[in-house]
C-alpha cells in the first residue's frame, strides 16, 4: 500500500485511496486481482 503502482500513475495505493472513493475503488480492484492471480 505504500509503493507506487504503475496501474495508478505510479501513485502509492495509499494515496489514492485517501484523495477519492472511485480511487478506493479502483485500489481495491488491483488488490483484489493480485490475490485471485490477475494483474488486470
Amino acid at each position: 500500500l505504500f509503493r507506487p503502482h504503475p496501474m495508478i500513475e505510479d501513485k502509492r495505493p495509499i494515496d489514492v485511496v485517501i484523495m477519492s472513493e472511485f480511487g478506493a475503488e479502483m485500489v481495491v480492484d488491483i488488490l483484489a486481482g493480485l490475490k485471485y492471480g490477475s494483474a488486470a
